[in-house]
């Protein structure tokens, strides 16, 4: 059966940590697109801006893109940061401002 599950698009920078670490400040989003070509298109533009949190930002704890498995168009992307300071801080980047 189908457990809402998802394809996990990038791995966890670091170690692993718990769900409720304290002062962890999580952003989740939700997209759904309207076709293949344009969730590729959008997977393609995400993966220098990851690559580049991934390798740049210590604090960003967790940046990931799953693919959910009962609708091959829907994405969920996570970030985890070690601080809401750190979030904003990255939000104030150069690669978060491509995504605005």
């Amino acid at each position: 059966g189908n457990n809402g599950g998802a394809t996990v698009m990038e791995a966890t920078k670091g170690q692993a940590r718990a769900p409720a670490s304290p002062g962890v400040f999580v952003l989740l989003v939700n997209l759904e697109f309207k076709n293949k070509s344009d969730l590729q298109d959008f997977l393609q533009w995400m993966e220098p801006m990851i690559e580049n949190a991934r390798r740049n930002e210590m604090d960003t704890l967790t940046y990931e893109i799953a693919i959910a498995d009962d609708n091959p168009l829907k994405v969920v992307i996570l970030e985890r940061f070690s601080s809401k300071e750190a979030y904003l801080k990255h939000k104030r980047s150069s690669s978060a401002d491509k995504l605005r």
